[in-house]
């Protein structure tokens, strides 16, 4: 099983972020994500820091270390804002991103608070679920066709969009789901699903997942599942209860979330954990 970190953007402070990041750029952490908000008030916070941004300067201060989004909100950036944004970052780290993408916040949920302020309705769920697929689909159009790309979802729109620089190559595309009508739905068009690791429901939408790429003619192992669950150093021990308890639901990455202040010392001490 892979395990990976994410960086807390909320209160962000440069400076550990980056030392916490040339830390574990040659350790057996996989991947360093960051979350997808515009404003720290979603979780109490004064700020935070802009998914992309981050991403592009933790790049030029790793060589080796995957980088990624967990999730990027389909709903906040026009899908041709948001393919130059990933394609930025794929071009800057060398080909180390991973793409996650989500529905976005529904209009009751704390995290709503950004689409509020951006001035963007947020439609009901189904919906929602339309546009992440459409994005996913124009994105690919995006970096694939030669020339200008006209592709017109509901929601994703790009119209003539030719010299935008290629995410090359493409990165994997993964999924932020917590339902299994988006699990059935998303997970043959993508190369991996997260889902929350203490979601009473979570072997539930894995299996859909993989039920559904297999339904789709993939083979159900070319589809990462992934779960996510709050730092814990223990956690890299592969004996622990609950690393088998993820394993016997086909658990591949454990996605282990810091929060502000970023715990340095434990994270080191849990680098050292893995060799």
């Amino acid at each position: 099983m892979k395990i990976d970190l994410l960086l807390s953007p909320f209160d962000a402070d440069w400076g550990r972020l980056r030392d916490v990041a040339t830390l574990l750029d040659g350790s057996r952490f996989d991947t360093l994500w960051t979350f997808d908000h515009l404003s720290g008030e979603v979780v109490g916070r004064h700020w935070a820091y802009e998914c992309f941004t981050t991403l592009g300067a933790l790049a030029t201060a790793t060589e080796h270390i995957g980088l990624g989004a967990l999730v990027a909100n389909v709903a906040t950036r026009n899908v041709g804002v948001l393919a130059a944004a990933a394609a930025t970052v794929q071009d800057i780290s060398v080909g180390r991103l991973r793409l996650g993408l989500g529905a976005g916040a529904g209009p009751t949920s704390r995290f709503a608070v950004e689409q509020h302020a951006l001035g963007i309705d947020i439609p009901p769920l189904a919906a929602r679920h339309d546009r992440l697929v459409e994005t996913c689909e124009a994105l690919k159009l995006l970096w694939t066709s030669s020339g200008a790309v006209d592709h017109a979802g509901d929601h994703a729109v790009l119209d003539g969009a030719a010299g935008w620089l290629r995410a090359d190559p493409m990165p994997p595309f993964v999924v932020g789901v917590s339902s299994v009508t988006l699990a059935r739905r998303a997970a043959p068009l993508v190369d991996g699903i997260n889902v929350a690791g203490d979601d009473p429901r979570m072997v539930e939408i894995l299996t859909a997942a993989s039920e559904a790429v297999a339904a789709a003619g993939r083979d159900p192992q070319s589809l990462e599942l992934s779960v996510f669950l709050p730092f814990d150093a223990d956690l890299c021990d592969a004996d622990h209860p609950e690393r088998k308890r993820l394993a016997r639901a086909g658990v591949r990455r454990l996605v282990l979330l810091t929060a502000p202040p970023l715990p340095a010392r434990d994270i080191e001490a849990a680098a050292r954990r893995l060799g």
